[in-house]
């Protein structure tokens, strides 16, 4: 799970590598905004 505290959402990437980007599509989903737009920050948490 990928939770986006910022817009209190959450989605699912299938590997690690891919929660960046699934991350933007939730944002600019939510926001209404173009997805190369947004930058994000990725934290692991065990």
């Amino acid at each position: 799970m990928v939770h986006i505290p910022e817009i209190d959402g959450l989605t699912q990437a299938r590997r690690l590598r891919k929660a960046p980007l699934m991350a933007r599509e939730a944002i600019a989903a939510a926001l209404d905004l173009n997805p190369d737009d947004i930058t994000v920050d990725v934290h692991v948490e065990s």
